[in-house]
């Protein structure tokens, strides 16, 4: 993480905020990817693999014919044990009421707590959670995405409401978060990359997009994936028909004082 950097990219409409932030925070989402990507290929048992000297792809140095290198994979077995590890088979849920003298406030957390249990059990929790830690074990990093509309639902007790709530796991090759900040709780703003069909577009938002013209070395999940399983498959061509959807949220501030969302393509 670095210290304070100006916001040099150009903010006079809302795509060119993102993607000027996008193209501000690459270097250094760059050199992070690059990293998880040497990791996936370790944990697969691929430990000869270095990069080439272009420094963008890995590659398997050459060695005589009548030499067999010997693989062993010793980071897969400790993955698949810190994995379980990290996925507990129940949460631990916990609520305190503002007020411990209020009869109404504790009342009003004990309702709250059993509200939050019978949301976990029926969220899709558990699954996300192992999706989350999948990605947590080989690089390092992983987020678990709360999305909650508290407009949503029906009011349960006073002050209590159920809105509507998802959890959404994100690997990290697809989250971008503010490098400008040193501490990950203090990240004013991320982007969420996600290649989707132009079809997509169309159905979820009712907009006709253009496709992008895309490659591995543009989507960052599919080339983990391309790495870690040593597949040759001509990504150009698969995705022909897709364009990366950016979808960017920030805190609030005084250039958004009801903070800030916009999702938009190339």
């Amino acid at each position: 993480m670095l210290g304070i950097i100006p916001r040099w990219w150009n903010a006079d409409t809302p795509r060119k905020h993102v993607l000027g932030f996008w193209q501000a925070m690459k270097p250094f989402h760059d050199a992070n990817c690059k990293q998880w990507f040497y990791n996936l290929t370790m944990m697969r048992g691929n430990q000869w693999a270095i990069y080439d000297g272009s420094g963008e792809n890995l590659r398997v140095p050459s060695a005589p014919s009548w030499r067999v290198r010997a693989t062993f994979n010793h980071i897969l077995p400790l993955a698949i044990l810190q994995r379980h590890k990290l996925v507990p088979n129940n949460p631990t849920i916990t609520t305190r009421p503002a007020n411990q003298m209020s009869d109404k406030d504790k009342n009003n957390s004990e309702t709250a707590r059993g509200l939050l249990k019978a949301i976990w059990a029926n969220s899709g929790f558990q699954d996300e959670l192992e999706e989350m830690a999948s990605w947590m074990v080989p690089c390092t990093a992983a987020y678990l995405l709360t999305l909650w509309d508290g407009r949503a639902g029906k009011e349960v007790a006073p002050g209590v409401g159920t809105g509507d709530v998802r959890f959404d796991a994100a690997g990290p090759f697809e989250i971008v978060p503010d490098y400008s900040v040193s501490r990950f709780k203090q990240v004013p703003r991320f982007i969420r990359m996600k290649v989707r069909s132009l079809q997509y577009f169309e159905q979820r938002y009712g907009k006709k997009v253009k496709a992008q013209k895309l490659d591995a070395g543009d989507i960052y999940e599919l080339k983990a994936q391309a790495l870690a399983t040593n597949g040759k498959v001509d990504i150009g061509k698969a995705i022909e028909n897709h364009a990366i959807e950016y979808n960017m949220y920030e805190l609030p501030s005084v250039d958004h004082p009801e903070g800030f969302h916009h999702i938009c393509t190339e």
